[in-house]
C-alpha cells in the first residue's frame, strides 16, 4: 500500500515541485490530502459491512465510532434475520400486534437511520425484534485520515489517481489565489480548472467500473 510521503512525493513529481526547496509546504499538502480524502468520503465512499447482536424486543442499536463511522450516504441494506433484506421507512407507523412471520399486516418492518452526537447513529426497527441474532449491516463509511507520513492510505491503489486530482486541484487553486491574486498559472503546469476536469473523469470513470463503491471491508 501506498504511505502518506509516497503519495506526497508523487503528487509534486506531478506539480513539477521536486525540490530541494519546496514551493507548497509538507504540511499544506498533508492538509489537501486529508480533505481529499473527506471529499472522496461523500463522492466515492467505500462499503463496509458490520454486525449488531439482535435482542428480543429491542428496536433501537448504537452504531458507535468502534464499529463503523457511517457517511452521509447512509446505509445500502440490513438483513435480518440472515438473508431477509429489512427495507428503509417511516418507524414512527406502528401497528400493534405486528409479527415479524405474518404477512398483510398494514405496515411491514423497516428500519431507520438516526443520527446522535458527534459521529454515533442509532438503527431503529419499527417493530422490536422478534428474536436474537445477528443483524448484518451494508454501509456507506469514511476513509480514515492518515496521522503520519509512514501511515498508508485508506483506499485502494486504483483510486489514489483520483485522490491525486483532488489534492492538486487544491495545491494549484491555493498557487492561483497567491500569485498576484489571480495572474494565472506558471507556464508548464496544470491550472485548478484542468485538475477539477480530470477529477471529474477519473470519478466517473471509478464510478462506472465499480458502482459508487471503492472498497468492501467487513468490520466485525
Amino acid at each position: 500500500m501506498t504511505t502518506r510521503a509516497q503519495f506526497v512525493a508523487a503528487v509534486r513529481q506531478e506539480l513539477q515541485d521536486a525540490g530541494p526547496s519546496y514551493l507548497w509546504a509538507d504540511g499544506l499538502l498533508q492538509g489537501y490530502v486529508n480533505d481529499g480524502l473527506n471529499a472522496l468520503s461523500l463522492d466515492l465512499p467505500p462499503t463496509k459491512e458490520f454486525t449488531l447482536a439482535a435482542v428480543a424486543g429491542q428496536r433501537d442499536y448504537v452504531i458507535g465510532l468502534a464499529t463503523c463511522v457511517i457517511s452521509p450516504r447512509g446505509v445500502r441494506w440490513v438483513q435480518f434475520p440472515a438473508g431477509k433484506i429489512v427495507l428503509q421507512g417511516d418507524t414512527s407507523q406502528q401497528s400493534d400486534g405486528f409479527f415479524l412471520s405474518g404477512s398483510g399486516q398494514p405496515f411491514e418492518q423497516c428500519y431507520e437511520l438516526i443520527e446522535g452526537l458527534g459521529d454515533t447513529q442509532t438503527l431503529r426497527f419499527r417493530y422490536g425484534l422478534t428474536q436474537s441474532g445477528t443483524i448484518l449491516v451494508r454501509a456507506y463509511t469514511t476513509y480514515a485520515l492518515p496521522v503520519a507520513d509512514s501511515s498508508n492510505l485508506d483506499l485502494s491503489v486504483s483510486d489514489e489517481i483520483v485522490l491525486r486530482w483532488a489534492v492538486c486541484r487544491m495545491a494549484t487553486l491555493w498557487l492561483e489565489q497567491n500569485r498576484a491574486k489571480g495572474a494565472g498559472t506558471p507556464p508548464g503546469r496544470r491550472s485548478s480548472a484542468e485538475y477539477e476536469r480530470l477529477y471529474q473523469m477519473a470519478l466517473t470513470s471509478r464510478r462506472a467500473a465499480l458502482g459508487i463503491k471503492s472498497s468492501v471491508v467487513t468490520v466485525g
